[in-house]
């Protein structure tokens, strides 16, 4: 009697444990449940966020390939001498335009439109500020430039979907430059690029009274007179403490500096690596950040037996100087100018010190404060916003650099580019992109 008590004792207690079990179990499950109902809308929520963050995305993408589309556009009508949607007439201030191509077949659902006009006054302000490669000869507005006609434009691209809209906005700079290279046929009417072989555009200072030593400067040729031009007038721009040689000084306010060449073509140039490997400068296109000797501890030679050296240095708001040459640091297997080619279309300043006997080259930066020191010779050609010189050797001016005639070292050099026919004014060559803004307003208008 006893035994069968405990043991239907054992058995309830053992219902009762499978029991509250049970009971825990579907509370857990209940309260899981409520949970998820708790958290479905932040689910939800973080689902529509993704997805409107993927197509926010997506857009901001489509508008970054409107741009690109509308400056091939741009840049292929000039090239085939064609009239493209996006070319503003004589007066006309802005032009709208819907991009139909297959290329925009893969965003379904998406309006794309693009929108083209001149700058206004704030943007040249925004130009003028905050871009490293603004030249006031390129902008018709100042005076003393190099072209009438007004080239730049903004350039906006808008993608919507729904309710979302992404728009980007850039501003375009004429590109009146190419590579510098012996043209075939050679152009109808070709200037040179140092048409004035010794120019400073703004200030001229020689060697000062204090100086133990007195800069010669001469023609290259020891016959000619080697002329120095400023294209300012006043004492104020010019120090003529300076020992001449066959040499006339003169101002002008007419001289016409052309456009900076560049070559987007050109090869990454890292004179450290050359140097540590042992190396040298080969004839080629060359761009690089800035041009400096001082990071490396052996010279590099410069061999241009094949073909000329051409470097161009691309400004990015960089702090220091953009050229920084000792010439010692690079020994050359040329004694013609034409065969070392620096071009700067930014406004750091270069530095050249003369530490070699002999150092031949061209450099061609018009908005840039160019220093030459040192006690060596530079024969070739020299184009700068501020030109100072100061040193004990000599500065032989290649004067044949600015015929641009066939025949002359202009153009066996490549050192010309193409003007207009019958005028002075450069060939517009295409256009790229010099400021970049994104933003979730309507730029160009809904075209359907």
């Amino acid at each position: 009697m006893k035994r069968r008590a405990t043991t239907e004792n054992s058995t309830s207690r053992r219902r009762s444990r499978n029991g509250f079990t049970l009971v825990s179990i579907m509370a857990v499950g209940f309260f899981a449940i409520a949970m998820m109902m708790s958290l479905f809308p932040l689910i939800l929520q973080s689902s529509n966020s993704e997805t409107g963050l993927r197509n926010a995305t997506e857009l901001r993408n489509v508008a970054e390939i409107a741009i690109d589309y509308g400056v091939v556009l741009l840049n292929q009508g000039i090239a085939n001498n064609q009239v493209t949607p996006l070319d503003l007439a004589v007066n006309e201030y802005q032009k709208d335009y819907k991009p139909l191509d297959p290329l925009f077949d893969d965003y379904p659902g998406t309006s794309v439109s693009l929108r083209i006009k001149k700058l206004q006054p704030g943007d040249w302000t925004e130009v003028r500020n905050f871009s490293s490669v603004y030249s006031p000869l390129l902008n018709p507005s100042e005076t003393g430039n190099l072209v009438s006609k007004d080239n730049w434009r903004v350039l906006e691209a808008t993608a919507t979907r729904g309710s979302l809209t992404r728009s980007i906005r850039v501003i375009l700079e004429p590109r009146y430059d190419v590579p510098p290279s012996k043209p075939n046929p050679p152009p109808s009417n070709p200037g040179a690029y140092f048409a004035d072989s010794f120019l400073a555009s703004t200030k001229l200072t020689r060697a000062t009274p204090d100086d133990v030593a007195q800069l010669k400067i001469q023609a290259a040729d020891g016959t000619s007179q080697a002329e120095l031009k400023t294209s300012l007038t006043g004492d104020d721009n010019q120090s003529t403490n300076t020992q001449l040689v066959n040499t006339v000084v003169t101002t002008s306010s007419s001289i016409k500096i052309a456009p900076v060449p560049a070559d987007l073509t050109a090869s990454n140039l890292s004179l450290s690596e050359l140097a540590t490997t042992g190396q040298n400068l080969t004839g080629g296109s060359y761009k690089t950040a800035n041009l400096s000797t001082s990071t490396i501890s052996q010279p590099v030679q410069v061999d241009t037996s094949a073909s000329p050296v051409k470097i161009y240095v691309q400004d990015g708001n960089l702090p220091g100087n953009s050229i920084e040459v000792s010439t010692g640091m690079l020994p050359q297997s040329s004694t013609n100018a034409g065969d070392f080619q620096l071009f700067y279309e930014g406004t750091r300043a270069l530095n050249i010190d003369l530490t070699s006997p002999s150092f031949y080259a061209t450099i061609y930066a018009p908005n840039a404060q160019i220093n030459l020191t040192g006690e060596g010779t530079m024969q070739g050609a020299l184009v700068g916003s501020v030109i100072t010189l100061s040193n004990s050797g000599t500065l032989k001016i290649d004067t044949d650099l600015s015929n641009p005639s066939a025949g002359g070292s202009a153009q066996q050099y490549g050192l010309t580019y193409n003007r207009l026919t019958g005028s002075t004014e450069p060939a517009l060559q295409g256009y790229r992109t010099v400021s970049w803004k994104e933003t979730t307003k309507r730029l160009a208008p809904l075209i359907n």
